[in-house]
């Protein structure tokens, strides 16, 4: 098998250390959690339509939808608790001045290659699955836990997805090892969450009738394969 360029962004330092945002000091801690949470979500979002745009490969298209629907829910949860939501929606700007960096960054080094796109998008999967973690850690609210939950599991379908997309040769950047494996090698009913379907809060992989390679990015459920990289009749 062909080996396989690692992507390290230089950006990683800067990343590891949100959301301890310098333009969000009026905010308490938790609201710099949770609005760091949303602009993560639509960061994921703007860099996945990015490279779509860039290399036409479908499993960017179907993040991205899927991110969108984060970024919707995320919302209804700064909404319920009562916090300021970040103005404005452009793809590529953003309220927080250090996920403008990093969408600057991000949405360059991709554009050298696919190959360093999807490493990129194994890289945000990756920074998603420790905040959420630490996200889940704080909450006490059973309701908001059990949707980032969810997330958490929709996070991990799309590390598997970048993984397959690389023929398996992804390697982890920031989870340790056996942690990425871990990940990867859990079946995705086990990232499944009730009644739902795809990434998002309460839409897990569902395990309808639908099959899917896995390496579309899309969602597959009772109804079948709707990310536009699935093809009836392939199977996990």
């Amino acid at each position: 098998m062909k080996a396989i360029k690692r992507f390290f962004p230089a950006v990683l330092p800067l990343l590891l250390l949100l959301p301890a945002m310098t333009d969000q000091k009026d905010l308490t801690t938790e609201e710099q959690n949770w609005v760091a949470m949303l602009e993560e979500e639509k960061l994921a979002r703007d860099v996945y339509e990015y490279f779509f745009d860039n290399w036409n490969r479908q499993i960017f298209s179907n993040i991205a939808r899927s991110e969108a629907q984060h970024i919707e829910q995320v919302k209804g949860i700064l909404e319920t608790k009562g916090y300021a939501l970040p103005t404005g929606d452009e793809a590529g700007k953003f309220a927080v001045a250090e996920f403008q960096t990093l969408y600057d960054e991000l949405s360059s080094r991709g554009s050298k290659s696919l190959e360093a796109a999807l490493n990129l998008g194994g890289w945000i999967e990756e920074k998603d699955i420790v905040d959420l973690q630490n996200m889940i850690a704080d909450e006490v609210d059973a309701a908001t836990k059990q949707v980032l939950e969810s997330l958490l599991q929709a996070s991990h379908n799309h590390l598997r997805a970048f993984d397959r997309q690389l023929g398996g040769e992804y390697s982890p950047q920031i989870l340790s090892p056996d942690a990425f494996e871990a990940i990867i090698n859990q079946a995705p009913a086990a990232s499944m969450a009730a009644g739902g379907h795809g990434k998002g809060m309460m839409m897990g992989k569902g395990m309808g009738k639908g099959k899917c390679s896995g390496n579309c990015g899309g969602s597959c459920g009772s109804g079948g394969c709707k990310g536009g990289g699935c093809k009836s009749g392939s199977s996990h």
